[in-house]
């Protein structure tokens, strides 16, 4: 009943104390009247439609709001599903894949504040397990420094894929103190070389977003032959 110019609306880089407006235009293809409403939206983010209600043929804007602050939990790269009704009927098959990259604002930072600053120094952004058979699992460890002058907060750890398990962190380090970060790399069904990330997000203004490697090998026992 309604077409969009795109499924995806997508609000690119965000700073986490700001508000941010996207609009989308949308279409009533229908020969009916089409009313747009969204389900279950997160409270950091608030859709309208203008018209409320779409005659047939009609254009019209979605616009989208995305407020930063009313996601602190959330960094980097995220995103939200949103499900539609269209004359108070849920629609299977139309949604709008909502997309942000959230970031922390130094820009207000003055130069001595910014000398002051923590310094997220690792010691190695990448680890080897070696070599481990299908459906074994590898422990990795990041170990790193702070060789700022103020407290480096960890504000947030994201693996790349759910075969990565993340163990709890230290998240305030003192000025040089060390601290690492843990991961369990978890084979399954994976062979051959692997390669997979874990991102990081510190109050280090310079490395505010890390992103480490893991690596290995998962090796493939020889089924016996009939």
């Amino acid at each position: 009943p309604v077409r969009f110019e795109s499924n995806h609306l997508a609000f690119t880089t965000i700073k986490k104390n700001e508000k941010k407006i996207r609009v989308m235009p949308v279409i009533n293809t229908s020969a009916e009247p089409a009313t747009i409403e969204f389900e279950g939206l997160p409270a950091h983010l608030t859709m309208k439609v203008t018209p409320a209600t779409l005659k047939p043929g009609e254009k019209g804007l979605i616009e989208g709001t995305y407020d930063a602050n009313l996601n602190s939990q959330a960094w980097g790269n995220v995103n939200d599903l949103v499900r539609l009704k269209v004359n108070g009927e849920p629609q299977k098959n139309i949604y709008l894949y909502v997309s942000a990259n959230l970031v922390e604002d130094f820009s207000g930072m003055t130069n001595q504040e910014l000398s002051s600053a923590s310094v997220f120094k690792l010691e190695s952004n990448t680890v080897d397990f070696g070599k481990i058979k299908q459906k074994e699992s590898a422990d990795v460890e990041f170990l790193f420094t702070n060789e700022g002058k103020s407290d480096l907060i960890i504000r947030h750890v994201k693996a790349g894929c759910g075969c990565t398990a993340l163990m709890p962190t230290e998240n305030v380090i003192k000025p040089g103190a060390k601290g690492s970060i843990k991961a369990k790399f978890n084979s399954g069904g994976y062979k051959g070389n692997i390669f997979k990330n874990i991102f990081v997000y510190t109050n280090d203004p310079k490395n505010s977003e890390v992103m480490l490697m893991i690596k290995g090998e998962v090796l493939v026992e020889e089924q016996p032959s009939n």
